[in-house]
């Protein structure tokens, strides 16, 4: 009696097989829980560690903004925002080691820098009474620092997924040229695109889309829902952005 009491009670403490097969290669796996190689002793991060300490610096840098535009403080420092290794993410670029993604990972150093001097610049127009431009930056989708922002989360992303930011072209009803796009955003089922060009396109007009790293896809075929100005920086100055639907 007291055997098989043990016995019931070890069946009941003994954690249950892990079911692997969904961790195969052409499994389920997320490979955004993966830590990327690093430098030295250096200890490694998942994507969602690094998009995390990146949301955080984003908050900060927004909250201080608004904190100078509302007259909370008068203090900012441009030097100290411009700092683009001193914030933990700028740390952790330090030292990632990816070789096969550099371009990526050189492109995703480049934009966080960015980054960080648009702050600067938009805490030193602040700090001279400017207050207008920091508030047009500060609303979703507009300047060159929101741009800035989300072309590292793209390509934060890109690193951990093993491949270069998607791009495709776009043709206008009626027309025999391909337009050079980059892809932002894709639903799953591709009915949604939102793409960046450096074309202004008319809202309702018809374009057929084609991945340039899918060659073997066929192109699709999408209305404009909208086209707005993706930038109002002097370095990214003609650059849209569009929804396709």
């Amino acid at each position: 009696m007291l055997s098989r009491l043990l016995a019931r009670l070890r069946q009941l403490v003994r954690p249950a097989p892990v079911d692997r097969s969904g961790f195969a290669e052409d499994g389920a796996i997320d490979r955004r829980t993966i830590m990327l190689p690093m430098i030295g002793n250096q200890q490694g991060k998942s994507y969602y560690e690094v998009s995390e300490m990146w949301a955080r610096e984003r908050l900060r840098a927004k909250r201080h903004l608004q904190e100078i535009v509302e007259g909370v403080t008068d203090y900012g420092d441009p030097a100290q925002a411009a700092g683009s290794f001193a914030c933990d993410v700028g740390v952790w670029l330090r030292f990632v080691d990816l070789p096969g993604m550099a371009d990526t990972l050189d492109d995703l150093r480049m934009w966080h820098d960015h980054w960080h001097q648009e702050l600067a610049r938009l805490i030193d127009l602040a700090n001279q009474g400017q207050r207008a431009p920091v508030q047009d930056a500060l609303k979703p989708g507009r300047g060159a620092w929101s741009y800035a922002g989300r072309r590292v989360n793209q390509l934060l992303e890109s690193l951990w997924l093993q491949r270069e930011p998607m791009g495709l072209q776009l043709r206008l009803e009626g027309s025999d040229d391909w337009i050079d796009a980059a892809v932002l955003r894709e639903t799953e089922d591709q009915r949604e695109l939102t793409v960046s060009l450096e074309h202004a396109l008319t809202v309702d007009a018809a374009v057929v889309v084609r991945h340039t790293d899918r060659p073997d896809a066929p192109a699709r075929a999408y209305r404009v829902r909208l086209c707005r100005p993706g930038q109002r920086g002097a370095s990214d100055e003609g650059l849209f952005i569009a929804y396709l639907g």
